[in-house]
């Protein structure tokens, strides 16, 4: 099983899917971590360089993706099993869920501990935090 989190700094969520810097994708054997990878975000488009991802300005500012950018960032994912986000919009998720990708949002914020929760089943998906801002 592979799992995915978006990332800027490999040990904590993002709190948005898409404007992550990267993503640490995390192999899993017989309830082990077996390999961790990290891969550059270059497949969103809307990757925040400049200011504080949790800060309030985070949403304000304009999508200019399409739905090609969903199936896009669906298809570099095929082989991923589980994204485990702190944000995601609908769009985005609804392409997960139609790839047989599930999608868990949680406000947890460390990657270890998400991944811990997870793997003793305890790891529960927050509908709230889901994105409704480009729906």
């Amino acid at each position: 099983m592979k799992i995915a989190f978006p990332t800027n700094d490999k040990q904590k969520i993002s709190s948005h899917f898409g404007r992550s810097k990267g993503f640490l994708i995390v192999e899993i054997k017989d309830g082990k971590v077996v390999s961790e990878e990290y891969l550059p975000n270059t497949i969103t488009g809307h990757v925040q360089h400049a200011h504080n991802e949790d800060s309030a300005q985070e949403h304000s500012h304009e999508h200019n993706h399409s739905v090609d950018t969903h199936e896009r960032v669906a298809q570099k994912f095929t082989n991923i099993d589980v994204v485990i986000s702190g944000g995601m919009g609908y769009g985005m998720k609804s392409r997960f869920d139609s790839a047989g990708i599930k999608t868990i949002i949680t406000s947890e914020k460390d990657i270890k501990a998400a991944l811990n929760l997870f793997l003793q089943g305890s790891l529960k998906h927050e509908e709230g935090l889901t994105c409704n801002h480009h729906h």
